[in-house]
């Protein structure tokens, strides 16, 4: 229903499970596995002269996710890796959509997302650290009624994999001093629902200085960067709303400045 200023109120009472567990190994690292649900929800837009449902709520679908892995528990170095399958309930307009009101949005099967997210950090010596991790994703259309074509292709604004790296230096002459450069990839999106245009994957790196000290007694950390040092010129992601299509580009070279106390 709609209120008197046109906005739109859904009220549910639902209960979504989450179940997790783990167990340590007697080698060392831990084993892990979570399933659970949520809830996913959704209002027509509201644009009377495309649908026929405009400014309508949605059913309210569940979505499921379950994943397994292993990580490690050790202080100098971390690594963990994790296996997901995501299932999640999408809309979308009914076949043949035309002016004047006669589309109507609804619920049309799923996105299904499989992966593999590996990440690791260690201490080494002479004050580095160096950290990195890495997503490889599977992602699909399923059960598309609306248009059946979808089904297979990679939703739209969804990278395939994502890469990223960490090296960071911390000064032995000047204590609370720290430098790093991290390394960022995201591979290529989809910009439609069938790849007819396709965002370029991107690579940029950032860099940041940190200082931590004392102030009236209390933690501070002092923090500079450079964000997309290189100045690279990209599309970071390409949203869909209200039935547009949109290119949002990555921002260019940055400077920052930033203190932050711990009291």
């Amino acid at each position: 229903m709609t209120d008197g200023s046109g906005a739109t109120q859904d009220q549910h009472n639902f209960m979504t499970p989450w179940l997790a567990m783990s167990h340590q190994l007697d080698a060392g690292p831990m084993v892990f596995a979570s399933t659970g649900q949520g809830i996913e929800s959704e209002v027509t837009p509201n644009d009377t002269t495309r649908y026929s449902n405009a400014g309508q709520a949605l059913p309210s679908l569940r979505s499921r996710q379950h994943e397994i892995g292993i990580k490690s528990v050790s202080a100098a170095t971390r690594w963990q890796a994790t296996w997901f399958d995501i299932n999640r309930p999408v809309s979308g307009d009914a076949w043949g959509c035309s002016s004047g009101g006669t589309c109507t949005r609804q619920m049309d099967g799923q996105a299904h997302h499989r992966g593999l997210e590996l990440n690791a950090r260690t201490n080494a010596q002479q004050g580095w650290t160096w950290g990195g991790s890495a997503t490889w994703l599977r992602a699909r259309r399923e059960n598309a009624t609306s248009d059946p074509s979808l089904n297979g292709q990679r939703p739209i604004n969804v990278p395939s994999y994502t890469l990223r790296g960490l090296a960071e230096y911390r000064f032995t002459s000047v204590a609370g001093l720290r430098a790093g450069l991290r390394v960022s990839r995201e591979g290529e999106r989809n910009v439609t629902e069938h790849g007819d245009i396709v965002l370029p994957a991107w690579t940029t790196l950032d860099l940041t200085t940190h200082y931590d000290s004392h102030i009236a007694q209390h933690e501070a950390t002092w923090t500079w960067g450079i964000q997309n040092l290189a100045n690279k010129h990209y599309w970071r992601e390409s949203p869909k709303q209200y039935g547009q299509y949109f290119l949002n580009p990555g921002a260019p070279r940055t400077f920052r400045a930033s203190v932050q106390w711990h009291l």
